[in-house]
Order: C-alpha cells, then sequence, then structure tokens
C-alpha cells in the first residue's frame, strides 16, 4: 500500500510539473523570438537579412533550405553552449548563460572574427564569389547551405552576452531541472531565435517583397559592414576590461596586423595573379597571421592590474557601490532601501538599461528621494557569489536587478531584464 502510495504521489508531482514546465518552455520560445532584437544580436541580424536577400534572389524555390540549415546552425549551435555549461556546473563551477564572455580568448577570438567578417563585406576580401552580378553556376548549394550554418552558429554566439524578457526566467529553471530538461529549454530558446528568419523562407509569398540581386546589394553589403565594426568596437572595450585597458593599444595593432594580412590575400591571392607572385603573397599572409596568433594568446592571458583608486572613486561619485551580500544587510538593517544592479562589461542589454533607464535624470532623482542605497554586482568575472544570487532568483545570467525594502529585506523585488525609467519609478513608489 506504501508503494501504491508513493506511485500515487510521484504521479501527482509529475503532473503538477507539467503546466509548469510548458510556461517555461513557452518562455524560452518567446525569449528566443526577442533575443532577434536585442543589441548584441542586431549587428549579426544584418549578415542574416543579407544571406536571406541573396539567397531568396538566386534560387527562390529553393529558400526554406537555407532557413532550415540556419536553423540548425542555431540549434546545434545552443546543444554546444548547453552542453558545455552542464558539463562544467556537473564538475562543480557555479556559471551561467553568457559565461564564455569571461573569457578573455573567447572575447579575443570573436573580436578578430568580426573585425574579419567586416573587412571581408567592405571587400577586403572574398571569400567565394562577389556578391555583386552574382552568377548561378559559381554559387553551388553546398556554399551556401555551410553558410547559412555557420551564420546560425555566429548569431547564437552573438546572442550569449544578451537575456532577453522571458528568457532569463527559462535558462534560470533550466539550470535547476535534469540535463534532458535543460536541453529541452535550450531547444525552444533556439527555436525561438530562428524562427523569424525560418518562416520567411518557408513562406515564398514574403519573399516576393525581396528585390531581385544586383549592385545595389555592394552598398547595402559595405553598410553591414560599419555594423560590425561598431560589435567590434564593443567587444574591444570588453576585451579591455578583462585583460586590462592598458593591453587595448596592443590590439588595436593586432588587428591592424590582421587587416594588413586580409589586405594582401584579396589583392594578390587572386586566381589571375601569377603563381609566384600568389606564393609570396600566401607566405607574407602566414607571417602576418602566425604573429597576430602569438601575441593575441599572449594578451588573452594577461591578468589585469587590480582597479585604481581613480576607478572606485568614479563609482562612489555617481552613487553606487561594489556588492556585497555583507554590504547589502548592512543598508537594510540602517533602515535604507538597496537596489542592486547585477551587471558585467559585455552585457550590452545591461549598458543600455543603464544609460535609458537607470541613469536618467528622474530615476536618480527618485534613489535620492527615497534614500536608495545603490549596489553594482559586476559579472564580468568569474564571482561564484554573483552566480549563486543570480540563481537563488531564478536567472541564469544577467542582468538582474533586485530592490530591498527594509520591511521584507527577505523578499525584494525583482525587476524585469528591459528596464524603462517608469518601471524603475513604479517600483521605488512601493517602499
Amino acid at each position: 500500500m506504501a508503494a501504491i502510495g508513493e506511485g500515487t504521489a510521484a504521479r501527482r508531482a509529475a503532473a503538477a510539473r507539467e503546466p509548469l514546465l510548458i510556461l517555461v518552455l513557452a518562455s524560452a520560445f518567446v525569449g528566443g523570438l526577442i533575443l532577434n532584437l536585442m543589441p548584441c544580436v542586431l549587428p549579426v541580424l544584418s549578415l542574416k537579412v543579407f544571406s536571406l536577400v541573396r539567397h531568396a534572389g538566386e534560387n527562390p524555390g529553393g529558400a526554406w533550405k537555407q532557413g532550415a540549415v540556419f536553423t540548425a546552425g542555431v540549434v546545434i549551435s545552443f546543444w554546444v553552449l548547453a552542453g558545455l555549461l552542464l558539463a562544467l556546473r556537473a564538475a562543480g563551477n557555479q556559471l551561467g548563460w553568457g559565461f564564455q564572455m569571461q573569457s578573455p580568448g573567447f572575447v579575443l577570438a570573436l573580436t578578430f572574427l568580426f573585425f574579419l567578417l567586416a573587412l571581408n563585406l567592405f571587400g577586403v576580401f572574398e571569400l567565394g564569389t562577389s556578391l555583386v552580378g552574382l552568377d548561378v553556376k559559381a554559387t553551388s548549394h553546398v556554399s551556401g547551405l555551410t553558410s547559412s550554418f555557420l551564420n546560425g552558429a555566429l548569431a547564437t554566439l552573438a546572442a550569449t552576452p544578451c537575456t532577453a524578457p522571458y528568457m532569463g526566467w527559462a535558462l534560470g529553471v533550466a539550470a535547476q531541472q535534469s540535463a534532458a530538461v535543460a536541453l529541452l529549454i535550450f531547444t525552444f530558446l533556439a527555436f525561438g531565435m530562428a524562427a523569424p528568419y525560418l518562416l520567411l523562407t518557408i513562406f515564398p509569398g514574403a519573399l516576393r517583397l525581396v528585390p531581385k540581386p544586383g549592385a545595389w546589394m555592394e552598398a547595402v553589403r559595405q553598410f553591414m559592414g560599419f555594423l560590425l565594426m561598431a560589435t567590434v568596437i564593443w567587444l574591444v572595450y570588453v576585451a579591455g576590461v578583462l585583460v586590462g585597458q592598458d593591453q587595448v593599444p596592443w590590439l588595436l595593432g593586432l588587428l591592424l596586423l590582421a587587416g594588413f594580412a586580409a589586405w594582401i590575400y584579396g589583392r594578390w591571392i587572386a586566381p589571375s595573379k601569377a603563381p609566384r607572385v600568389r606564393l609570396v603573397a600566401a607566405l607574407f599572409v602566414a607571417f602576418f597571421a602566425l604573429v597576430t596568433v602569438r601575441y593575441a594568446v599572449a594578451l588573452a592571458r594577461m591578468v589585469p592590474r587590480q582597479a585604481a583608486a581613480s576607478g572606485v572613486a568614479e563609482v562612489a561619485s555617481d552613487g553606487w557601490q561594489p556588492w556585497t551580500p555583507a554590504a547589502v544587510s548592512a543598508a537594510l538593517a540602517q533602515g535604507r532601501p538597496v537596489f542592486v544592479d547585477f551587471t558585467a562589461a559585455w552585457c550590452l542589454s545591461c549598458k543600455v538599461n543603464e544609460r535609458l533607464a537607470l541613469g536618467t535624470d528622474a530615476v536618480k532623482q527618485a534613489f535620492a528621494d527615497k534614500k536608495v542605497t545603490l549596489f553594482r554586482a559586476d559579472w564580468t568575472h568569474y564571482d561564484p557569489a554573483i552566480s549563486t544570487t543570480l540563481q537563488k532568483y531564478n536567472r541564469d545570467g544577467v542582468p538582474l536587478y533586485l530592490l530591498y525594502s527594509p520591511k521584507s529585506p527577505g523578499s525584494p523585488q525583482v525587476l524585469p531584464e528591459v528596464l524603462t525609467p517608469g518601471i524603475v519609478l513604479d517600483a521605488l513608489k512601493s517602499l
């Protein structure tokens, strides 16, 4: 009888979890949809749109293949990230979404990748056929499908520094589930991110609105190169935070060297050049590439010096203090409300919130009027205390915003991932 009772209880518990799982999967899918509009993904979104225009012009009937392969690239990349995250957690590491952005090596690799992609869009060098005067014979289906798959993987990498609305909660729940359920949640997130592109390629009616390929595509292509260069600027800033701002000039020098190698490749390794010229050019490219990689690896191993006193003064003058659980408890014990901003240098959505919501005069004045103590928890570098706190509030990454009241210090308000001044001001009214 006891066994029957235990079995019934287990079935009831499972039945109670089913609606929650459906809600989590729906949140993951919607979060993936919104992820396409986040600032870290928008520059790469241009590559996807350009690829859609190109393939729709070449072969409208086969465009769905490009959408399917792009979706596969997104899904498989999310699986790889999920598997790596779960494996590292199983080994005892407190990690969350975007954890790879805490690695200088990963950020530097992404910086060089986006820089070279931008140079490719500018026409400094070509990998494959030119996009102006496209020639169907020269553009094979294999290369097109490979490009779509790689675009999906690249979009996933670009998405990792951002957390969209509904996505943070879904990932937080995934962190507390079995590997199978966590992988299912990541899969729905991936399908949500790939869904708009996939739907555009499945329905031919939408593709009729796409102009035919022509000379105008070269201008669009170069414009998209500037969007990627904007991403490179942001990545250089993140790398500076990780390895030290004094290393940024060296990083810029390495990017210059990589650009010079790409220019040699594009100018003198073309099939029209004489074999001897191509050989000499290839040797120069290999030399500059090896030098760049050698010093980039050394740069990735740099340990930044401790924050200077001027940096601490800057934080204090702006009203924000470094976060610790003890500091929060001390402020609450003095009867002061507390607001905590969990952020990271590589989190673009965090920076947007800090500028457009937390940095507005109205919000600053409201913080001052309510005598709110402001703390900033910086997750740019690995910090297990921050990781533990994120998981406590069912979040798997930044941003996270907590507003504590001395009346109920153990139950802070959890604000949404995307802030507006109105959201923050309404939360402060409840104090």
